[in-house]
C-alpha cells in the first residue's frame, strides 16, 4: 500500500502484506500493519481488508509505523494481531520511550488477561517505531520481525529475534557464528516472547517455561556481540 494521502512529512513510507503464494499456504493472512501519519490519519487491517480512521487529538508531526505477525500455531493470531492495532490506536504519541514502554506493557498485560482463556494462547510479534517531529525515532520491539537499516551497500539488522537461541546466548550456551546460524541462516519456527502472549526469556532454565510478562532485552543482560541491538 503506498497511498500518497498520508503525510509522513520528510520520509516516504509504503507497506505491503498478502497470503502466501505458494501451495499449503494458511487460509487468512495474519500480518496486521499500522500506519499513523503527522496528521493522525491511521491505515491498518480488520478482517483482512484496509481500514482508514482519522484520529482525534493526534499531536502533529507526530507518526508511528507498527508491523504485526499473528502466531499461526497458536489459535486466533490474526484476532490477536487485530485487537493489538486497536489498542495502538489509543496509545497517544510521546517523545519518551519509558511511557511508551509502560503504555504497551498495559496493553498487553490487558489484552493477554482479555484472550488467555479457555485454554487459547494467542499472540502477535510487535515491532514499532514512533517518529518524533524532531531526532531520533523511538523503537520497542516483540518477538521475531526484524528490522533493517538498508542503504545502497548493505543490509544491516537492527534488532534482536526473540527466539530460543536469543535466549541460550544470554546463557552463554552459544557463541556469535551459532547464534548468528540459527537466527539467520537456518532460523527455526520457535518464539521466546510475544505480544500478548509472554516471554521464557527470563527462564534460566532450558524447559523455558513461559512468564505472563514481557522481558525487556538491554546491554546489560545481552552477551557482547548482541549489546548496541533492540
Amino acid at each position: 500500500m503506498d497511498d500518497q494521502s498520508l503525510d509522513f512529512g520528510r520520509l516516504d513510507v509504503a507497506v505491503r502484506t498478502m497470503l502466501c503464494p505458494t501451495q499449503g499456504g494458511r487460509a487468512e493472512n495474519q500480518d496486521n500493519f499500522l500506519l499513523i501519519d503527522c496528521t493522525g490519519q491511521a491505515c491498518y487491517l480488520q478482517d483482512q481488508q484496509p481500514q482508514r480512521q482519522q484520529l482525534t487529538g493526534w499531536s502533529s508531526g507526530y507518526a508511528r509505523l507498527a508491523v504485526l505477525d499473528g502466531m499461526g500455531g497458536h489459535s486466533q493470531g490474526r484476532e490477536a494481531a487485530e485487537l493489538a492495532v486497536q489498542g495502538l490506536l489509543q496509545i497517544p504519541p510521546t517523545s519518551n520511550l519509558g511511557t511508551l514502554s509502560d503504555q504497551l506493557e498495559r496493553l498487553h498485560a490487558r489484552l493477554r488477561q482479555q484472550m488467555h482463556q479457555n485454554g487459547n494462547e494467542p499472540g502477535c510479534t510487535l515491532t514499532l517505531l514512533e517518529i518524533l517531529p524532531t531526532g531520533a525515532a523511538l523503537l520497542f520491539h516483540v518477538g521475531d520481525s526484524r528490522l533493517y537499516a538498508v542503504n545502497a551497500d548493505h543490509a544491516q539488522y537492527l534488532t534482536v529475534d526473540h527466539i530460543p537461541v536469543t535466549r541460550f546466548a544470554m546463557m552463554r550456551l552459544v557463541n556469535r557464528d551459532e547464534w548468528f546460524q540459527q537466527a539467520h541462516i537456518k532460523p527455526g519456527y520457535q518464539i521466546s516472547q510475544a505480544f500478548i502472549l509472554g516471554n521464557s526469556l527470563n527462564n534460566r532454565e532450558i524447559s523455558g517455561n513461559l512468564d505472563p510478562g514481557l522481558f525487556e532485552l538491554h546491554d546489560g543482560n545481552l552477551p557482547s556481540f548482541l549489546q548496541g541491538l533492540g
